[in-house]
């Protein structure tokens, strides 16, 4: 299992640059999310989720 820290996207487009570009090369169909658990605090919002697609099976905060 791998530890991920969490990380800071300045902005939408930054966010689909550095992690939904290069994830979605290397899946062959569109992920389906459900999504567990929305968290807000102030300005920050996490949601966790779990995705799963052809080939692909996924949870991520």
């Amino acid at each position: 299992m791998t530890i991920r820290r969490p990380a800071l996207y300045v902005s939408k487009a930054d966010f689909i640059e550095t992690v939904i570009r290069p994830f979605n090369t290397r899946i062959s169909d569109r992920l389906v999310p459900t999504i567990r658990n929305i968290y807000a605090n102030g300005d920050t919002v996490i949601i966790f989720f779990h995705a799963e697609g052809k080939g692909v099976r996924d949870g991520t905060a």
